[in-house]
């Protein structure tokens, strides 16, 4: 069992070496990390992380055109889901703020917050479109 204080973490048990033989950290012990990253930062990272890590977001996030722009409809035709299932991962992605989203008339409209991907995941959109690009081009010539 652990308790955290800032970036101190005090194990109140005895934590074991990997290989089973004698106790590495004490009970009691405090071990300071080596960089640790503030806490609102590291909110950020898991919450981008944790909205990249179901495969269907990142289908929508390879979607989007060269522009950065996705329309809803054009989810709504390209995805076998429900228009309401692809709306609660369009706003998992919007929280993590990996997207914005704005209404045309009756419609939405997603744009890609590129910065945000090139700060916390850089290439991964290249990587995304590079992917599907194959995957068209395998589908056509089979």
């Amino acid at each position: 069992m652990t308790a955290k204080l800032g970036y101190i973490t005090i194990f109140t048990h005895e934590l074991l070496n990997p290989d089973g033989g004698g106790s590495s950290v004490k009970r009691g012990q405090a071990v300071l990390g080596a960089s640790p990253l503030e806490k609102s930062q590291l909110d950020q990272y898991i919450s981008v992380f944790r909205a990249l890590s179901e495969p269907l977001r990142l289908e929508i996030i390879s979607m989007f055109g060269v522009d950065d722009t996705c329309a809803c409809t054009f989810l709504e035709e390209h995805l076998p889901i429900a228009k309401s299932t692809i709306s609660y991962h369009v706003k998992i992605l919007y929280e993590a703020g990996l997207i914005d989203v704005r209404k045309e008339g009756r419609f939405y409209h997603y744009d890609l917050r590129r910065e945000v991907f090139d700060y916390f995941v850089p290439g991964l959109l290249e990587r995304l479109r590079l992917g599907r690009l194959r995957d068209e081009q395998a589908a056509l010539t089979h």
